[in-house]
């Protein structure tokens, strides 16, 4: 089942903010994946998930 959460769980899971997240999702290509009900944004966990860890980058190791 997916699980729809609004932008200010989003906020506080991904401790981005609220202006961040509607930038992000008012920009084009969208950058945040998201559903849009008439003017109210709702976001799936799942696809959530999948974004931040396309978003991840690694560390490099120093040179010893």
């Amino acid at each position: 089942m997916v699980q729809l959460i609004s932008i200010q769980e989003l906020s506080k899971i991904t401790g981005l903010s609220e202006s961040y997240i509607y930038k992000r999702t008012a920009s084009k290509p969208c950058e945040i994946p998201h559903y849009k009900f008439g003017n109210i944004l709702r976001f799936d966990m799942n696809e959530i998930s999948d974004w931040l860890q396309s978003k991840r980058r690694k560390t490099r190791e120093k040179d010893r």
